[in-house]
């Protein structure tokens, strides 16, 4: 992954990542090669879809950590690829807020 992982970490340092997300963020699309063996320019939305099957079906990650793996992997796609990805929202499959109502006052 050589020069995608100097890619994505050199596009985090001009983003302003802090050193923890930029380590963390190449850790998991590091994962997610390492998962398929093939560079990553070469998996395409339907491993993405298999990869987050298997961190929520056999791994059974917590939510916190499969948001982390989404942002990286949306990261990666979008700004050193420049692919555009479809992934698992990163809400978590969580439930939206209902309406406001006019009794209700909404922050």
């Amino acid at each position: 992954m050589g020069r995608f992982r100097d890619r994505m970490d050199d596009d985090l340092r001009i983003r302003g990542y802090s050193a923890n997300t930029r380590a963390s963020y190449l850790r998991c699309v590091r994962h997610f090669v390492r998962h398929f063996m093939r560079p990553p320019d070469q998996l395409t939305p339907e491993h993405i879809r298999q990869y987050q099957l298997y961190l929520t079906r056999d791994r059974r990650v917590f939510w916190a950590y499969f948001n982390q793996i989404v942002c990286a992997l949306r990261f990666f796609y979008r700004q050193v690829l420049r692919a555009k990805p479809t992934l698992a929202p990163s809400d978590g499959g969580r439930p939206a807020p209902g309406p406001c109502h006019r009794d209700i006052i909404c922050h």
